[in-house]
């Protein structure tokens, strides 16, 4: 590790645990992507009470206010994006936001 450099992301894999026993494993691949995607799974499950196949098929939404890992490491501050779906639930929706994709 050096300053300046980025420590690469892969598949990773987590066990939630609950009154201190094993409750829920899980994990997704997906670059910089990763960490988002499963930390929205785990409040789908913990927080929501959704089932994981729930959690695994709720809209998702992405940040993306860091250079990118991957080359050309785009770098876009204030973007986010929201998965296709998000536009069914669009009548749902009460805040508004610039430079959603």
């Amino acid at each position: 590790m050096r300053h300046g450099n980025v420590l690469g992301l892969t598949p990773n894999a987590l066990l939630g645990f609950k009154d201190g026993k094993p409750w829920t494993v899980f994990g997704t691949p997906g670059g910089d992507a990763q960490i988002q995607a499963t930390l929205q799974y785990f409040f789908n499950v913990a927080v929501f009470q959704m089932t994981p196949q729930q959690a695994v098929e709720a809209e998702r939404f992405l940040i993306w206010s860091f250079p990118d890992s991957f080359w050309p490491h785009v770098y876009t501050p204030g973007r986010m994006e929201l998965e296709r779906r998000f536009a069914q639930k669009k009548s749902q929706l009460t805040w508004k936001a610039e430079g959603i994709m």
